[in-house]
């Protein structure tokens, strides 16, 4: 009997990262040949965001919209459906993109933790002291652990927790001008646009981008423009008044992200933690420039500094305008950078990153 994979998620109908990688994964696995069905804790929508080649196979355990919730008081419950839906599960690999069913599964069968394959989505230090003492005890009784950024990979290593690292895959647009070379012509009349993009929330730290716009308030041909929504909004755009920001601009998310990026020169991204910012990887694929906090574990991993972009100290921002005017007044050196950027991100090409994936958890350990 041919085996199936199973990738296992809490709601495959989401819009966010890791259904995004997951599904990539499973139309992968169909165009090579693999059996491979999703399961869904909950289904918030009538079908997944991102598109599925139709030889995909579903499951949904409940009809439950998602919410934080719901998880907690929910999850527990259809752990058994997740059993029933599963065959073979010493012999069929198993790919978990939530942690929290582990310790369910620990409880009801212990006996299946040596087959799972958990893939994490979260740099390391995301979870609290608690949470991590707690993943350590459960992590080193599964069978493998991915990571997406190399500090994780050595904070597991320092507990006794084997990984393996393979970034996610960047996402490909409908665009001619991604992967091409951007060509900056400086003139009067040229103007340079420096995006942020995220939710508005702590962790994203957007109060940062607008102190930084702020010392370019009397420059003319210099605009900043923050893509994204979320409970900070209305305090962000209170204190751009206070500080007179009169060239920076709040936008909602953009439906056509691949027109943002196409229009922009910079992307900055001065959050407190990432783990592997989509955002930069794929701005840096339509040859927009990278310029990151040098203590965050994600931007680490994608910029190579002052070769594809830049890794700059935190909270330094004359250092970082100074970094912008040098670049805007350089012809070369922003071509140079630019281009670099675009080359990099060909690195993470889903068919690069499936293949990792497939030959690092999968294949030679399985077969099917």
């Amino acid at each position: 009997e041919k085996i199936v994979i199973y990738l296992v998620l809490l709601d495959v109908t989401l819009k966010g990262g890791i259904e995004r990688v997951a599904t990539s994964f499973a139309n992968y696995l169909i165009k090579n040949n693999v059996d491979v069905k999703i399961i869904s804790f909950f289904q918030s929508h009538k079908k997944p965001f991102y598109y599925v080649e139709p030889k995909v196979k579903f499951t949904y355990l409940s009809k439950i919209k998602f919410t934080r919730l719901v998880t907690w008081l929910f999850t527990p419950l259809l752990i058994k459906r997740l059993f029933y839906n599963i065959k073979q599960p010493n012999k069929s690999p198993i790919i978990i993109y939530y942690a929290g069913i582990i310790p369910f599964l620990w409880i009801i069968s212990p006996r299946i933790l040596p087959y799972l394959t958990y893939s994490e989505h979260l740099s390391f230090d995301t979870a609290g002291i608690p949470v991590r003492f707690v993943r350590r005890f459960f992590l080193k009784r599964i069978k493998s652990v991915h990571v997406i950024n190399k500090y994780s990979q050595s904070e597991y290593k320092k507990i006794g927790i084997k990984s393996k690292y393979i970034p996610n895959p960047i996402t490909i647009f409908n665009s001619q001008n991604q992967f091409q070379y951007k060509l900056n012509i400086n003139s009067p009349k040229k103007v340079f646009n420096i995006i942020s993009i995220g939710r508005l929330e702590e962790v994203k730290n957007f109060l940062d981008v607008l102190k930084i716009a702020s010392l370019f308030n009397e420059i003319y041909n210099i605009k900043f423009n923050i893509y994204g929504d979320g409970p900070l909004r209305e305090f962000l755009i209170k204190e751009s008044r206070k500080l007179n920001l009169e060239n920076l601009t709040f936008n909602a998310f953009a439906s056509d992200i691949a027109h943002v990026y196409s229009s922009a020169d910079f992307i900055i991204m001065t959050s407190l933690s990432e783990a592997l910012p989509m955002a930069l990887l794929e701005a840096m694929s339509f040859g927009v420039i990278p310029i990151a906090y040098n203590d965050l574990d994600g931007p680490k991993d994608i910029i190579n500094n002052n070769k594809n972009g830049f890794l700059c100290p935190r909270e330094d921002f004359d250092f970082i305008k100074n970094l912008i005017l040098d670049l805007i007044q350089n012809n070369n050196k922003f071509n140079l950078i630019s281009n670099k950027a675009v080359d990099s991100s060909l690195d993470y090409y889903p068919e690069n990153i499936n293949t990792q994936f497939l030959n690092s958890f999968i294949k030679n350990k399985y077969k099917y």
